[in-house]
């Protein structure tokens, strides 16, 4: 397949035991041909909670042949189109002072070490590690605001499928503008500024300074390549502007850390984009469970 010629893991499965006991099954597959293929079920001795994928038409055809449905939404910004906007939404209110953040830098460098464990695992088939306490201990800092009614000017470094998604939910903001348009490929850059009405430059080291240093910048968006994200957030955290960033942050737990240390040094706010907990149909499954065991 495509993926094993790039060197990477077309199906997995990995196993996770929570602090409470709880076992936890994810399923991954790249060749869903059937759709963005995302579901969950919570299994308990006092029943289940499933949520299905949503599918492009709720017709169920049923013959002497059997019963067919539509197929579920080709990728994940149709899938979780909502999602990505209200999640973006959250965020620009969050900047404003207005509401808390549902993703911390915790959760961040979490999702990387237990990425990374499971790799290891798998490489060198590890014992499985002493179990530790669920209590929380941290307590979570005051997000970092800008001052009430000021302009939130943006660059988008990233021009392609979700750079348009961030931008195109931008445009529904009466207090933001998209100022820059950053990308490799000069193409997408001259699209990207015709279509959003701002500036265009390939990315360069040296364009990425003269952006960051307009004071008209106060946020920045990175929807590039996940290798890419931890030059990006620090660049951008050391040039004094909030940073938004699809997930990953970085490539590995300690550049994860790097990344949420410097914006708490620095004082700016670091989000990233876990656009599942923005998505009203996981909230109604969380929300259907808590409290049960």
């Amino acid at each position: 397949t495509a993926s094993s010629f790039m060197g990477v893991d077309d199906t997995a499965v990995v196993v996770l035991k929570f602090p409470s006991g709880a076992l936890c099954v994810i399923d991954n597959s790249r060749q869903t041909s059937y759709g963005y293929d995302v579901r969950a079920e919570v299994l308990g001795v006092n029943g289940m909670a499933t949520l299905r994928n949503p599918l492009e038409n709720q017709v169920l055809l049923s013959t002497a042949a059997g019963h067919t449905a539509s197929s579920a939404p080709y990728s994940f910004p149709e899938r979780f189109a909502d999602a990505y906007k209200i999640e973006l939404n959250h965020w620009v209110d969050i900047i404003e002072g207005k509401s808390s953040p549902i993703v911390t830098g915790k959760d961040c460098v979490g999702a990387c070490k237990i990425t990374a464990a499971a790799q290891a695992s798998r490489m060198t088939q590890l014992a499985n590690p002493a179990p530790r306490s669920a209590a929380h201990t941290e307590d979570t800092p005051a997000y970092p605001s800008i001052p009430k009614g000021t302009n939130l000017g943006v660059i988008i470094f990233g021009t392609g499928r979700m750079g348009r998604v961030r931008a195109s939910a931008l445009q529904t903001k009466a207090n933001v503008s998209v100022l820059y348009g950053f990308d490799i490929i000069e193409a997408s850059v001259k699209s990207f500024a015709a279509d959003y009405n701002c500036a265009g430059f390939v990315l360069t080291d040296e364009s990425m300074a003269k952006a960051l240093a307009d004071p008209k910048v106060s946020a920045v968006f990175v929807s590039t390549t996940s290798s890419s994200h931890c030059k990006l957030i620090t660049a951008s955290l050391n040039a004094g502007k909030h940073v938004f960033c699809e997930k990953p942050l970085a490539l590995t737990a300690a550049d994860t850390e790097i990344c949420v240390k410097l914006a708490q040094e620095k004082g700016l706010g670091l989000y990233c984009g876990f656009h599942r907990r923005s998505d009203v149909h996981f909230q109604q499954l969380k929300k259907s469970i808590q409290g049960v065991k």
